[in-house]
């Protein structure tokens, strides 16, 4: 397992966190999309991670060309944050299971979000997907990205 990747980092990423991926092409071109629901495999020698196909579809070609995927978790209450970067190394279509785990996802980060007194209307809009996929990487590096002195800062 890589520095970094801990206890605290795998309650994070179990507790339906905010989910933003970031990929790039050939050329360095960034790409964001929303991702909707992760899960740890193996302590964190992998991470899976649901992504849509809309908007997401510049990431999937992004990780079909490079490989590299940057993820990043985010408690939305307290904006804890980190983000693993590492190799893309499987992609497809989800199983049931991904389905199912993605649901629980939406459900808990909308309330999360509506919690913070976001209106039902936009949780919903911000937080629509169509047609997930999955991607399992194995980390490379892991980041503190909570605001603050120590964002940025490699674990």
């Amino acid at each position: 397992m890589i520095s970094g990747f801990d206890s605290k980092l795998i309650a994070l990423i179990e507790s339906h966190p905010s989910i933003i991926v970031g990929t790039c092409d050939r050329a360095l071109v960034p790409t964001m999309s929303r991702g909707y629901g992760a899960r740890v495999i193996d302590g964190g020698e992998a991470v899976e991670v649901l992504i849509s196909r809309w908007p997401g579809r510049q990431t999937l070609a992004n990780i079909e060309a490079t490989g590299q995927i940057a993820v990043t978790f985010t408690t939305p209450e307290t904006y804890d944050a980190y983000q693993i970067k590492g190799k893309a190394v499987s992609w497809g279509d989800c199983t049931a299971a991904d389905l199912e785990l993605s649901a629980v996802f939406t459900a808990v980060i909308r309330k999360r979000i509506r919690g913070l007194g976001e209106s039902e209307g936009l949780v919903r809009v911000i937080f629509a997907s169509r047609g997930l996929y999955r991607v399992r990487l194995v980390p490379e590096a892991v980041f503190l990205q909570t605001p603050g002195k120590n964002a940025g800062q490699r674990l």
